[in-house]
């Protein structure tokens, strides 16, 4: 589904990705995992399309894909951020529809009766996906006046909005208790289930060993090790690149 070839990002004279190189296929859920600063989020904005590789390529569905957010929206990609970014004067509803781009104003006055017939038919989505995630109680909540661990499942519900192919889950469980984060593993399992491919970058070991088929390691911004989570954790490379972390 997406394969970095020889991938490197640079800011001055910091590489915080290094010629990185892997392939994801389609319909399997893939942890990255590495200490703070191992370049994991820069990986993820690359392949969000919020930054450009200074070296290297990024192909989604065998073509390259371009260097901005919303064309990578368009062809599938959508993802969620360490810090939520919802609009917390909003409600959780009004979130997961901003999703969708309902067109010019123009458009929609000399429209009306398209424009209303998309309206009910993104509620209906929007409702759909709310349930799914055990988020239709509070769908007229203020998502600011959400529990936090809800506010994490309401970003995800947006990011669900885009029907994505590739979703990225940056650290989605932190600031989340044991009870919330095994919930979580619920829902990704139920994501993945449903044919979205899932890229997951998290500091939560117990839930990525429980999770992932596949576990990539990052650490300087290179690439240390990549394989099943058993032989990841086992690694020398890994363990030394973990060794005093607090996160493990």
């Amino acid at each position: 589904m997406i394969e970095l070839t020889s991938v490197t990002k640079t800011f001055g004279g910091l590489r915080a990705v290094d010629n990185v190189s892997f392939r994801v296929n389609e319909g399997s859920l893939t942890a990255i995992i590495g200490p703070n600063g191992a370049g994991k989020t820069t990986l993820f904005n690359l392949i969000a399309g919020a930054l450009t590789p200074t070296n290297g390529h990024i192909d989604f569905m065998g073509k390259n894909l371009p260097p901005a957010p919303h064309k990578a929206a368009k062809r599938g990609i959508a993802r969620t951020f360490q810090n939520v970014r919802l609009f917390h004067d909003m409600t959780v509803l009004e979130n997961v529809l901003c999703a969708w781009n309902t067109g010019s104003f123009m458009g929609n006055s000399i429209w009306p009766i398209g424009y209303r017939e998309d309206e009910r038919l993104r509620m209906k989505r929007a409702s759909y996906i709310l349930e799914d995630l055990g988020l239709g109680d509070d769908r007229n909540t203020r998502a600011g006046d959400l529990p936090f661990g809800k506010q994490r499942m309401a970003e995800i519900a947006r990011a669900l909005a885009l029907s994505p192919r590739l979703l990225l889950l940056d650290e989605p469980a932190a600031g989340l208790n044991r009870t919330e984060s095994a919930e979580l593993g619920k829902i990704i399992r139920h994501i993945v289930s449903g044919g979205v491919t899932v890229l997951l970058v998290e500091h939560d070991m117990q839930l990525v060993m429980r999770l992932a088929e596949r576990v990539i390691v990052l650490e300087s911004g290179s690439l240390i090790a990549d394989g099943a989570p058993s032989s990841v954790a086992g690694d020398p490379r890994v363990i030394e690149a973990y060794l005093g972390a607090a996160e493990c």
